[in-house]
């Protein structure tokens, strides 16, 4: 397997030297198969792997996420029970947002900078990106008190329900894509899974716009190989994607070891689908 386009920080040698082993196994033990389908099995299981491990396991958990993402950046405004001219801040570049009157009573405000309530789902989409890469800490920062009344700071963007809705669905509907571009590896190598339907519908014809596959010297007699990846956001600029695919491919090499050391103890492989499995022998032993 090629790693280049997969991601540029994970080492595929040992990966690689650990498929030569396995294969150097099932020669041993008489289980000479075809090198062109065991590849194509293993490249086609380590993409489901990594399928699974970079993404939401269901709509509903991506919807969480999404909301959960976006709460790190965003309030949606909330309705003020004050006047226009009430509003205003002798403070520059700061507005009130309400007050309220339990406790001593008090007053929220925020920077004029974080006033986005006009901005549409593209501009958020870029403002949420560049917040979650420095994140604000508390939501509600304490000014201090004015006699008994509270002063505080609203530190997140604040922006209308209506472009937290657009950009919810703006982040839904590409949702999956990722996912979706390694569950479409795993298939074209044979692999056959229950892929969700939110990451099924980023996949037509067998095909994944975010995929990146190429098979051409799986034909090589001796030396084919399978090179596959993703341009799909996040691959190569997201530390926690990043880390989920190095993980995904140090479990295949464990698998890989324990394969091995299991054909050695006289189980059989499955050119297939890539499992290995122990015949079951009945009691008294096969018959003539």
């Amino acid at each position: 397997m090629n790693a280049s386009p997969l991601n540029t920080t994970v080492d595929m040698t040992g990966l690689n030297e650990k498929l030569g082993n396995l294969l150097g196994a099932l020669i041993g033990t008489g289980q000479k198969g075809d090198i062109h389908t065991f590849l194509r099995t293993e490249a086609g299981q380590l993409a489901w792997d990594i399928s699974n491990a970079v993404g939401p396991t269901n709509a509903e958990s991506a919807r969480d996420g999404v909301s959960k993402s976006m709460a790190y950046v965003f309030r949606t405004e909330p309705s003020s029970n004050l006047d226009r001219d009430q509003r205003y801040s002798s403070t520059a570049d700061f507005t009130w947002i309400y007050s309220w009157s339990k406790n001593g009573g008090g007053v929220i405000g925020v920077n004029d900078e974080d006033n986005q309530t006009r901005a549409g789902a593209g501009e958020l989409e870029t403002m949420l990106r560049a917040g979650l890469k420095h994140k604000r800490g508390k939501a509600y920062i304490d000014l201090g008190k004015r006699g008994k009344m509270h002063i505080m700071r609203l530190n997140r963007i604040m922006i209308s329900k209506s472009g937290w809705n657009g950009l919810a669905k703006k982040i839904m509907d590409s949702t999956g894509q990722l996912r979706a571009s390694f569950a479409a590896t795993a298939e074209r190598c044979g692999i056959k899974k229950r892929i969700p339907a939110f990451v099924r519908r980023h996949i037509t014809g067998g095909m994944s716009k975010k995929s990146i596959f190429d098979d051409s010297a799986m034909n090589h007699p001796t030396n084919p190989s399978i090179t596959f990846g993703s341009t799909a956001k996040g691959v190569f600029s997201n530390p926690y994607v990043e880390g989920k695919i190095a993980k995904a491919v140090a479990n295949r090499k464990h698998i890989l070891i324990k394969k091995m050391n299991q054909i050695i103890a006289g189980h059989t492989y499955n050119w297939n689908t890539g499992q290995v499995f122990k015949k079951q022998v009945p009691e008294g032993g096969l018959p003539d």
